[in-house]
């Protein structure tokens, strides 16, 4: 992972769901596919470090680690991208009825 000293994690997390999309087309229709929790328990393989988490019916050449920074920004990025899939954000064609309209109370 390039050098990013400027950005906080947020920003960190954002730009890489924004890869993970534009560059490895990992859009809301493909993540409408990931019905069985993968995308959390790919987080939680990034974020410990530890393969074994990481879902069997992936292929296992996708998980590359590269340090704690990467890895917990990777690991951000599967999560705010499984929250999407749960809302129905991004995807047009299947909406989401039972996601809240907002995601907290005010």
């Amino acid at each position: 992972m390039e050098e990013n000293t400027n950005l906080s994690g947020v920003e960190l997390i954002a730009k890489e769901r924004a890869r993970q999309k534009q560059e490895l087309g990992y859009d809301a229709l493909h993540d409408a596919e990931h019905q069985n929790q993968e995308l959390v328990w790919a987080a939680v393989a990034y974020a410990l470090d530890q393969k074994e988490f990481f879902p069997e019916n992936w292929d296992a050449k996708h998980f590359k680690t590269d340090g704690e920074i990467y890895n917990l920004t990777v690991a951000g990025a599967l999560i705010a991208a499984e929250i999407d899939r749960l809302m129905g954000i991004g995807d047009t064609t299947c909406p989401n009825p039972s996601a809240p309209t907002k995601p907290f109370d005010a």
